[in-house]
């Protein structure tokens, strides 16, 4: 059995707290207010109330529990449960973040990767996965889909931002013992790479290997500037061989 209330033609429905303030108002066109007595501006529903207004939706199959809410300097929208958290377009998957705040993009988020990326595009060097920008709308980095990395400033190298400088001193010995390998990536085996095996590299030059060896879940990084320091100071040596060589 339910009780109906119909207002006179032109009126809104408002339903008073014990101290008569408006606790719910409905008006003509079906806009719905909780508390306050705020004007209308065409939302569909407005909750107010000076400590945090939080509207909570819970599917209490398995007690999910979505919420959006203001606080005093922030607006919050997410999961209230152990649940992860999805935004959608087009009834698609966009972004996911899970109970551990790992977040996926276009893919499902994944323990061991903080921020996971996928982009539909094919691999192209006309596609891009990420864009940065300045305040001048001036493209400072970007990631394409075919691996290609870009700065505008090709990488910081001024003085006023290093310290300890010194000569490094590694050079045509250190060259004659590396081996340039070719090779795929596991996660993208279709094209052909060539370069270096960091764990033989470590073996002649660990300065230029950045991480712990000893940990098996770490993963070695090559500093492929230091690579190019090694071989612009190998080349100085054999020139400097040549030149003593002419003039015997």
């Amino acid at each position: 059995m339910s009780r109906v209330f119909k207002p006179d033609s032109g009126q809104s429905l408002v339903l008073q707290d014990e101290g008569g303030s408006a606790a719910l108002t409905i008006d003509t066109d079906g806009n719905t207010q909780f508390s306050g007595n705020g004007a209308f501006s065409g939302n569909e529903l407005n909750l107010s109330n000076a400590t945090a207004p939080t509207l909570s939706i819970t599917d209490t199959t398995n007690t999910v529990t979505s919420f959006v809410k203001s606080g005093d300097s922030e607006s919050q929208f997410g999961t209230s449960t152990n649940h992860i958290f999805k935004i959608l377009t087009n009834n698609t998957d966009r972004i996911t973040v899970d109970t551990n705040g790992d977040v996926g993009i276009g893919v499902a988020p994944t323990s061991t990767i903080r921020l996971n990326v996928k982009d539909d595009y094919a691999s192209s060097s006309s596609n891009y996965i990420f864009y940065g920008w300045d305040s001048g709308d001036n493209a400072r980095f970007y990631v394409k889909t075919d691996g290609t990395l870009w700065s505008s400033n090709g990488g910081t190298s001024d003085e006023r931002e290093k310290e300890s400088i010194v000569d490094f001193k590694v050079g045509l010995d250190k060259v004659l013992k590396l081996k340039t390998k070719s090779f795929r990536w596991k996660i993208n085996n279709e094209n052909l790479f060539h370069g270096f095996i960091a764990q033989d590299v470590i073996k002649h030059i660990p300065e230029l290997i950045h991480g712990d060896p000893s940990n098996e879940d770490a993963r070695l990084q090559l500093d492929y500037n230091g690579i190019t320091c090694l071989l612009v100071n190998a080349v100085q040596e054999l020139s400097a061989k040549v030149t003593a060589l002419e003039n015997a």
